[in-house]
């Protein structure tokens, strides 16, 4: 967002904020017309796409963070301890949505690399 100008940086926050394109107008005190232009902007859409990958991220990292006392809740029913229906439900979602997060994160790593690994074997091959 360094390359925007402080009302464009509100207005991206008010849009992660709120669930209406006009509250976030009403909540960073943009008219809706400069919105819907910078909504058509390239740059603008950019940022936001990033602020939004962004807060995702910090959401899986918590799910990460989650994930084990969500074990440890699995294993206490394993272990025959009560657990609640609504404990094992919640429990096994974070696992499978921490596993997704880290999924993800592995499968950009690999991407990363196999650039790289096609970037040098091309300078090889010259």
């Amino acid at each position: 967002m360094a390359n925007l100008h402080s009302r464009q940086q509100r207005a991206i926050i008010a849009l992660l904020k709120c669930r209406t394109v006009a509250s976030a107008c009403k909540q960073s005190n943009v008219p809706r017309r400069t919105m819907e232009n910078w909504l058509r902007d390239s740059d603008f859409l950019k940022a936001l796409r990033e602020a939004r990958q962004k807060m995702f991220n910090i959401a899986l990292g918590r799910l990460c963070l989650a994930a084990n006392r969500a074990a440890s809740i699995l294993i206490d029913g394993v272990k025959g301890k009560p657990i609640t229906h609504m404990q094992r439900l919640c429990a096994r979602d974070i696992l499978v949505f921490a596993q997704g997060g880290i999924t993800d994160d592995i499968l950009a790593r690999m991407d990363e690399f196999e650039n790289r690994m096609k970037a040098f074997a091309e300078g090889i091959g010259e």
